[in-house]
């Protein structure tokens, strides 16, 4: 079996479920003879004549079939698979031509569409058994399909029958002596010899037919028993393949639980040294600060008896001036020392004696020396220690009026446990990727800095029209994914419908929460709401873009590409492939100072799938009317995906009931009027 496999599928629809399939089939029959066009074609091919090649060069063909497979629509609103340059429609059209087997697969509860809603030059496809592939019964099905491939490929590669010839042959002879004599006989003009020798001649020949009708016999009766042993041999294959993936589930289920108790005694190791570690710096750090405590006083000491001199002997002014100088450079050297001293301990979560005052009450420093501070050195607010990400200042709890004071860029976090949220400025901006066709310009016509005069490199149709939205309003996005601290909290006070989601043995705490799905975020949102009195929600599609770019322009806020140090995702031969989600704080923040905009988890966001943005709302709010509201959209691209599924434009989708293992989700609010928050 040397011939390959292309699968056909449609991409807006079933782009991930190729990707499995396809993995499936790899480990089945080899990489080198499973053809998907994600993988198979380089940005530099011709797409239309590479994939008839592909085609023409296969043993046979996969159909992936979603739910209304026949009713996608395009741009313009028509079925595309009435258009015929439809890349779906084209390659079932070349297999069947050239007579290439088409096994039709309908994947988790999809129907055969009814024949006369399709193409003339398609219809005989549904005319073929097809085959079921559903999420929940993944691995048995897939085995099916694979039988059937080796069966397929089995059945084109067997060699003709030996014995058709010679029936075929034998018919002709029986023909020959049945007319022969008759020929003879009525002609007439045989000397008697060579009518002897001829009559010999046929007798020998009917001998000789007689036999070639046995051995036909034999051979009838040996392939039918042969045919009896593949049948048993294909049933015993059966048997063992499910027996061996039985064995090769419960040897996975035993690594991964090896796996985590390695990890688990790892993690106490870790919490020990640490924690060995944490007291060590306490006693030098805490030596240290007192040192430059005392000679900090004695500096303000001096100071203060410079400024008396300065008062009560006007002709030594220059000296004392000098003096003066000196001492505030003294100062401002050991305050430094103070400040990092000070920063070093809250690492090590050890409160800081104070460094101002020694006998003021409450850590409060002393006026008379914080007025000659620089500002950049005075000391920073305390930082909240929490097993998540550092957030900036202390966790307070606001008023309806305090959250209207809020400016763009600013930060809060209303418990310690509540995500941390960013003030993103309201302005105007263009949504989608560009299709070559039109450009992004300023208003006086100019080409925006930064954007592409051609089309976006990997766009897909769905990404477009480019269109203006206008955000009116300001609003709050949550500077990081939403962690496995703040989904515990959530949890812990009985919220989440006490939802513990798997953590894939990769850690929990500042780790983006995993294995949610999009109604499992909208409970966690419920939940925040209720305990902070303010409505959060899910970003929309169109907030979540804006946020992303940061007033860029590009496939990327970094610019036209991305390196797998600016971003977890697969690198493939580029770059690293990290094979798992990374802490939300690993990356540098955007302009805006949202992590992790690009790779680690998709985000759930409010909207249901649409398949371009023809009737979306200009005002950024969600699209949730028409559509196909149990899909979901998501945004990012994540830890096990290519580079070019990263781009600010980039969409993808899913059921709003699944759960996998690089899917999260980050929450927003919007900031209210001033006036509304006065009434």
């Amino acid at each position: 079996m040397a011939g390959k496999i292309f699968i056909n599928y449609r991409r807006a629809q079933n782009l991930n479920e190729a990707q499995h399939l396809a993995t499936r089939l790899e480990t089945a029959f080899g990489v080198d003879r499973v053809l998907i066009d994600v993988r198979s074609i380089d940005g530099f091919s011709e797409w239309l004549g590479t994939l008839k090649e592909q085609v023409a060069g296969s043993a046979a063909m996969i159909c992936l079939i979603g739910r209304e497979w026949a009713e996608v629509k395009d741009s313009a609103g028509r079925p595309r698979i009435e258009d015929p340059n439809d890349p779906v429609r084209l390659e079932i059209v070349e297999a069947l031509n050239r007579g290439i087997p088409v096994l039709p697969v309908l994947w988790d509860g999809a129907s055969v569409p009814a024949q006369e809603r399709l193409p003339s030059d398609i219809a005989d496809l549904f005319r073929r058994q097809a085959r079921e592939l559903q999420a929940k019964s993944f691995p048995g099905d897939a085995d099916v399909i694979v039988d059937d491939l080796k069966r397929i490929l089995g059945e084109r590669d067997r060699p003709s029958i030996p014995w058709a010839a010679g029936a075929a042959a034998a018919a002709a002879l029986v023909v020959g002596l049945a007319a022969g004599p008759k020929i003879q006989t009525a002609l007439g003009f045989l000397p008697p010899a060579e009518e002897v020798k001829l009559r010999r001649l046929l007798d020998g020949t009917k001998t000789e037919y007689l036999k070639a009708i046995s051995e036909r016999d034999q051979e009838r009766a040996a392939r039918t028993t042969a045919e009896r042993n593949l049948q048993d041999a294909y049933e015993n294959k059966g048997r063992e393949s499910a027996a061996a993936a039985r064995l090769s589930e419960v040897a996975a289920q035993v690594r991964a639980l090896q796996d985590e108790l390695h990890a688990e005694q790892t993690a106490r190791n870790a919490a020990d040294s640490r924690a060995e570690k944490a007291e060590e710096s306490k006693n030098t750090l805490s030596a240290e600060i007192k040192t430059y405590q005392s000679r900090l006083s004695e500096l303000g000491q001096r100071f203060e008896a410079t400024k008396e001199a300065l008062i009560e002997a006007n002709s030594r002014e220059a000296l004392a001036r000098s003096g003066t100088d000196k001492a505030r450079a003294e100062i401002d050297a050991y305050v430094l020392q103070t400040a990092i001293l000070k920063n070093r301990l809250k690492d090590a979560e050890i409160e800081a004696p104070d460094t101002q005052n020694p006998e003021a009450s409450d850590n409060e420093t002393s006026p008379s020396l914080l007025s000659i501070i620089p500002k950049r050195f005075q000391p920073i607010p305390a930082i909240q220690s929490t097993t998540g990400p550092l957030k900036l200042g202390n966790p307070a709890r606001l008023s309806l009026n305090q959250l209207a004071q809020k400016k763009p860029h600013d930060t809060f976090h209303e418990c310690v446990n509540c995500p941390e949220m960013v003030v993103i400025p309201a302005d105007t901006f263009v949504m989608g990727s560009p299709d070559g066709k039109t450009r992004a310009l300023n208003l006086d016509g100019t080409l925006k800095a930064g954007a592409p005069s051609g089309a976006e490199e990997h766009r897909n149709d769905d990404e477009g029209p480019q269109h203006d939205v206008k955000f009116s309003r300001l609003f709050a996005v949550g500077r990081f994914p939403v962690t496995f601290a703040e989904w515990d909290e959530c949890v812990k006070e009985k919220g989440c419908d006490n939802y513990r989601p798997k953590d894939q043995g990769w850690g929990r705490g500042g780790q983006p929460v995993i294995n949610v799905s999009w109604i499992d975020a909208k409970a966690y949102v419920n939940w925040l709401s209720k305990k902070t009195a303010h409505t959060y929600r899910l970003l929309s599609e169109a907030e979540r873009e804006y946020a992303a770019r940061a007033g860029t322009v590009t496939p990327f806020w970094l610019g036209s590409t991305i390196l797998t140090k600016d971003a977890n995702f697969n690198g493939g031969d580029k770059g690293e492939y990290r094979r798992r989600t990374a802490s939300v704080q690993t990356f540098e923040p955007n302009n805006w100072g949202l992590y992790q905009v690009h790779g680690n988890v998709w985000e759930w966001v409010e909207d249901c799938w649409h398949d371009s943005y023809n009737g979306a709302p200009a005002d950024g709010s969600a699209w949730t009317t028409e559509g196909d509201c149990a899909r979901r959209v998501l945004r990012g691209g994540s830890w096990a995906n290519a580079q070019y599924l990263l781009r600010s434009a980039m969409r993808g989708s899913y059921g709003q009931e699944k759960r996998i293992s690089n899917a999260g989700f980050r929450v927003a609010i919007t900031v209210p009027e001033k006036e509304a928050a006065a009434k």
